[in-house]
């Protein structure tokens, strides 16, 4: 395995990164099965085709021209919201390496080895790539099987997804590279090493497809620890998350950049609040399928109302076959 360059970097440093990898693993669910078809080699795929494959709303990535694509292939974009998640075929990736991800190996001298698969946007920004979970119906929060699904042993396919910053709909190169990070414990510092640059494609952003929807009444509800009230007023739906529009007692001051101004007490119900009407809520689609539980991921205050903002998970959501909202046993829109 050929070793491209090796730094030293100090401890706060890549710290960052390994306490990164770790959240990244606690918090992953990734889809089983996404490799019933195996994947052909890189080599064998023409580039022009991986950059021309539609985004989940059908717009076609306009081809381009990549750069040191021989390990790295454009499977698809889509934008989330918050960041576009670029999933990226990368080869070869040694069996032993691939199912070491998330996990940390100590040697027999009490150094620590992982690997990295990190990803760089325009050669500054960078994050660290992770398994895709690609599949519509499993899930699981085993990291084994969730290697699995996203690693094809035969070709040394590694199915990975990256979360890049959102542009002004600028494209961007999209570098993938795999490093060996060894934690030196009698020097306590961090090596890492370059194994290899997978290559180079450059990245179309897609838009965010949002549907705003306006509740014709208004559902109520209730902040328990403090007995103040608010309302649902609407919703914006999104692929992979959903904002509930709300209303309530006090809302400026709970929501204030200002700490001093923050009622603990009084906060905490109204978070509370906001998870319950999460869970509670209910998506019916066209085909009469469902989608419930809603994770909170934030509550704020912006023009003049509440937005909890909500993630869908992994797995997105096609907006327009969405005819009906419930809040628990109250339907609340109806297309």
């Amino acid at each position: 395995m050929n070793k491209a360059r090796k730094s030293k970097h100090k401890f706060s440093l890549l710290l960052t990164i390994v306490l990164f990898i770790l959240l990244c693993v606690a918090v992953f669910a990734a889809g089983k099965g996404i490799h019933n078809k195996k994947q052909e080699n890189p080599e064998d795929q023409p580039i022009l085709e991986a950059n021309t494959i539609s985004d989940s709303n059908g717009v076609s990535q306009p081809e381009a021209e990549n750069k040191y694509t021989e390990g790295v292939t454009l499977l698809s974009t889509d934008n989330d919201g918050e960041f576009q998640r670029v999933s990226v075929n990368l080869s070869p990736v040694e069996p032993e390496i691939a199912h070491s991800w998330g996990t940390a190996e100590t040697q027999d001298n009490g150094d620590t080895v992982h690997y990295d698969f990190l990803f760089t946007e325009d050669g500054e920004s960078f994050g660290i790539a992770s398994p895709a979970a690609l599949s519509e119906d499993d899930t699981s929060s085993d990291l084994a099987e969730t290697i699995n699904a996203a690693y094809d042993e035969e070709t040394q396919t590694f199915t990975m997804e990256c979360a890049c910053h959102i542009s002004e709909d600028e494209p961007f190169d999209l570098t993938l590279t795999m490093s060996r990070i060894t934690w030196i414990a009698d020097e306590k510092i961090y090596d890492s090493e370059l194994i290899r640059t997978f290559g180079t494609i450059t990245v179309y952003p897609t838009a965010n497809d949002v549907k705003s929807v306006q509740f014709e009444t208004p559902y109520p509800f209730e902040n328990t620890v403090t007995g103040g009230t608010g309302e649902v007023i609407g919703a914006e739906l999104g692929s992979y998350s959903i904002d509930i529009l709300a209303t309530h007692d006090n809302m400026e001051t709970m929501y204030s950049t200002d700490t001093a101004a923050l009622q603990a007490e009084e906060q905490q119900g109204w978070l509370q609040a906001a998870d319950q009407l999460a869970q509670n809520m209910v998506l019916t689609f066209s085909d009469g399928t469902t989608r419930t539980g809603f994770g909170v991921l934030r509550c704020s205050y912006e023009n003049g109302m509440v937005v909890v903002h909500c993630g869908l998970g992994n797995e997105s959501i096609n907006i327009d076959e969405i005819s009906l909202i419930r809040i628990g046993d109250t339907i609340a829109w109806e297309n």
